[in-house]
């Protein structure tokens, strides 16, 4: 399991290793497999070293050439001039000659460093990986750990059109559909200071990549004008699966992690992480503002499923973007801005959640605008921080009350206090507290008894019976233990005698009570059924 320490006023993520026993790559009798190492030249290799390079040359002299071989990619830092792409000035270029301390590369220097960091990158031979698995109908990219590392670092510059420093490519062929699967041998993991991935898992390390903002570690393409066909644009026609394996952002990122809006379909599996690095102390700062998220998914209204298992989210502007029929099985989504923003979309957002030690649950995009917004979700939200971590309220934020459905929720808190819950005006949504009994009728007056049967279930209705109804009028107020700020809406039925002129019907109601009015013959049974009106309990 991830689990979770406090160090200072931030958080540490400390990601343990679990399910290590080694996977076996899928055969290719059954699904096209696309081995990053042994197939397109990846090194894996967590090995870093220094080197002194001139100005428009080509000859790099380093400490070590140990792992480095010809054909593999290499990152020189600060050897090329900065550019808005390209701010640190790193040098990504290919191998293609080594001989004792001295690497040959397949691009000039533009500028000359001595003593720079110099290690493996991967980018290039990964996305070949990619465009050939989506090239040929889909197939699983692999990322092995047996006989290398398992890291593999990806520090190009963004792709133009996507944004992705790992990409999908852009095809407007809608029609055959390819499933790409981005797959590691094992489940990644950091040290204990959130510095570096340890060798053993599959980790993507994105930290020295350009870290300009709106750019993604891995992206889809994103939407464009058909040439042909029944649509004006489409979307990026590709489902993604991503599974066993740490995505390692920049520190004080500025990049999405997984920016898959514009994908037909995506599933982050249990075993994800996505996270920036930690600063140079070895915490996280509080995460970056602007609309940068961990993962983004897909948002093309098309009718399939999406799903997040329980990845890990950390320490980023948005956690999650929720899109279209999105399915959530427990992602752990930490110490972000915005936990979980829906985005706008027709189809509802299901499933259960875990927040921690962020100011916010859920905040509805008010710009689609797009009418309404189901959920049916599920929040586990806990408090345990200090400084900016620790929160007193949980905010859900729906401005343009767009958001329907239900939140049941259970609030948990550091010793000295729990946080409580603010709902800013999302006045069409239902609220349980876990943390509470359920709802009952605890007692009645102004006419009749009260039946046994009147114990609810969450988010069903509170059911019973009123007896010994007199002749005449029958004004009964029922009085519950749970207080609903829009009050309750019931229905009532005379089973003894049932008819127009023995009708009672709900009169009114207040936050704790509801009224009856009609008449009824003595002796009457009466049927009532009552649920809380949306709105916060």
């Amino acid at each position: 399991m991830k689990r979770l320490q406090e160090i200072g006023f931030c958080i540490l993520v400390l990601i343990a290793a679990r399910h290590l026993s080694a996977q076996t790559i899928p055969s290719t009798a059954s699904v096209r497999a696309y081995d990053v190492v042994k197939n397109y030249g990846a090194s894996g290799s967590a090995v870093t070293t220094t080197g002194t390079i001139t100005a428009s040359t080509n000859t790099l002299i380093v400490a070590s050439t140990s792992s480095f071989l010809a054909g593999q990619g290499i990152f020189v830092a600060g050897a090329v001039s900065s550019a808005a792409s390209n701010p640190a000035g790193n040098l990504i270029t290919l191998i293609t000659g080594v001989s004792g301390n001295t690497i040959t590369l397949a691009a000039n220097a533009t500028v000359g460093v001595t003593n720079a960091l110099v290690q493996h990158d991967d980018t290039v031979a990964i996305n070949d990986a990619i465009a050939a698995a989506f090239n040929n109908n889909g197939g699983v990219v692999w990322f092995p750990t047996t006989g290398v590392d398992g890291i593999y670092r990806c520090s190009a510059v963004a792709n133009t059109i996507t944004g992705g420093v790992l990409t999908f490519p852009q095809n407007l062929v809608y029609i055959n559909v390819p499933t790409v699967q981005l797959m590691g041998e094992v489940e990644g993991q950091t040290n204990n200071n959130g510095l570096s991935l340890n060798p053993g898992g599959v980790g993507l390390d994105f930290s020295n990549a350009p870290n300009v903002a709106g750019n993604a570690a891995i992206s889809t393409a994103p939407f464009v004008a058909a040439g042909s066909g029944n649509y004006a644009s489409i979307f990026e026609p590709v489902n993604v699966m991503v599974d066993n394996m740490i995505i390692f952002l920049p520190a004080s990122t500025k990049i999405h992690g997984l920016l898959f809006s514009n994908a037909m379909q995506a599933s982050v599996g249990d075993r994800v992480s996505v996270l920036p690095k930690a600063d140079a102390s070895g915490i996280w700062n509080q995460p970056q503002t602007g609309s940068i998220a961990g993962v983004w998914m897909p948002q093309a209204y098309n009718n399939v499923f999406n799903n997040v298992g329980s990845a890990g989210i950390f320490s980023m502007n948005h956690c999650l973007v929720a899109g279209d029929h999105l399915r959530l099985a427990r992602p752990d989504l930490t110490t972000c801005n915005v936990p979980l923003w829906i985005n706008g979309g027709f189809d509802v957002v299901a499933g259960t959640v875990t927040i921690e030690n962020s100011p916010l649950m859920v905040e509805m995009n008010p710009s689609p605008n797009n009418g309404n917004q189901p959920l049916d979700i599920t929040i586990d939200a806990e408090s345990w921080g200090s400084g900016w971590a620790a929160r007193g309220t949980y905010d859900i934020v729906d401005t343009n009350q767009q958001l329907t459905g239900i939140v049941r929720y259970k609030l948990y808190g550091a010793p000295g206090g729990f946080p409580s819950l603010n709902i800013n005006g999302a006045g069409n949504l239902n609220f349980m507290n876990l943390e509470q009994p359920p709802a009952y009728v605890s007692g009645i007056t102004g006419c009749g008894t009260l039946g046994a049967a009147s114990v609810s279930q969450f988010n069903s209705e509170i059911v019973g019976t009123i007896t010994g109804a007199p002749t005449g009028s029958c004004p009964a107020v029922l009085t519950f233990t749970q207080s609903f700020t829009n009050g309750w809406s019931c229905w009532v039925n005379n089973r003894t005698h049932p008819g127009a002129t023995n009708t009672v019907t709900q009169a009114s109601s207040t936050g704790t009570t509801a009224t009856f009015q009609g008449t009824t013959i003595s002796g009457d049974a009466l049927n009532f059924g009552c649920t809380p009106i949306a709105g916060h309990p």
